[in-house]
């Protein structure tokens, strides 16, 4: 059978709820390093802007040279190709100004 709780054990357990209760609570304290934090790290975030528009224009001049590289690299190719597909000179076509 269970024993009913004195008054005096009820206070006991009591007391210790609310210190541990208020031990555990993070309280105006622990909030108010939270928001401290959250300003640093929205600070640096804002430091950061300039950074990400640079990287998005060295992105973006990276885009360009690879597709110009891509261009020439295409051209060069048809060039090539034309040139294959030129008709040789006509054999027995002697140049007269060799000697």
């Amino acid at each position: 059978m269970a024993m009913a709780m004195s008054l005096r054990n009820k206070r006991k357990a009591l007391a210790a709820v609310a210190v541990v209760a208020f031990a555990t609570h993070p309280g105006k304290a622990r909030a108010e390093d939270v928001a401290a934090e959250i300003r640093q790290l929205k600070e640096a975030v804002k430091q950061l802007e300039p950074l990400k528009e640079r990287i998005k224009q060295l992105e973006a001049e990276v885009a360009k040279e690879k597709h110009q590289r891509k261009e020439a690299h295409i051209e060069a190719r048809g060039n090539i190709r034309n040139a294959a597909a030129q008709p040789e000179p006509a054999a027995g076509v002697v140049c007269k100004d060799i000697r």
